[in-house]
């Protein structure tokens, strides 16, 4: 029982700082949506809708899940997370150097130094999500 309303308050905290998170993205967007920088604005929007897809599905299916009894995570999922760290860790590393590279030989240009920093955070963000999705399919066996 108790272990059920710590899960509960998980995931309500999620919900909290995923609502957060897309506030902020649209926050971001409104200043190039004012200056008629479109595309600019669009990214931020698509990125904060998709987020907000994905969040309310997968806090809906956690919720009726431990609502029935079952744990909010299981040693499975720990080995999972912990796999997936472990790879998405090295798989930046090769992601932070293809993007140094690509804006010394002009491929990429960046504005200024956060949005480089921007860019990597979110792409290790999205190595992470692809790496969770990759073992959770395929399975570990540690």
């Amino acid at each position: 029982m108790k272990n059920r309303k710590k899960d509960l308050i998980g995931i309500m905290f999620a919900g909290i700082v995923t609502g957060l998170v897309v506030l902020v993205m649209l926050l971001w967007a409104i200043p190039s949506f004012i200056k008629g920088e479109i595309l600019s604005a669009l990214f931020p929007i698509l990125a904060a809708v998709a987020l907000m897809f994905f969040s309310v599905v997968i806090l809906k299916r956690k919720f009726e899940e431990v609502k029935k009894g079952f744990p909010a995570r299981d040693e499975r999922t720990k080995k999972i997370f912990i796999y997936a760290g472990y790879k998405t860790f090295l798989i930046s590393l090769y992601w932070l150097l293809g993007i140094s590279f690509a804006e010394d030989y002009g491929i990429i240009q960046f504005r200024d130094v956060q949005q480089a920093i921007g860019v990597g955070i979110f792409g290790m963000s999205i190595i992470f999500g692809l790496s969770y999705l990759w073992i959770n399919k395929r399975g570990v066996n540690l």
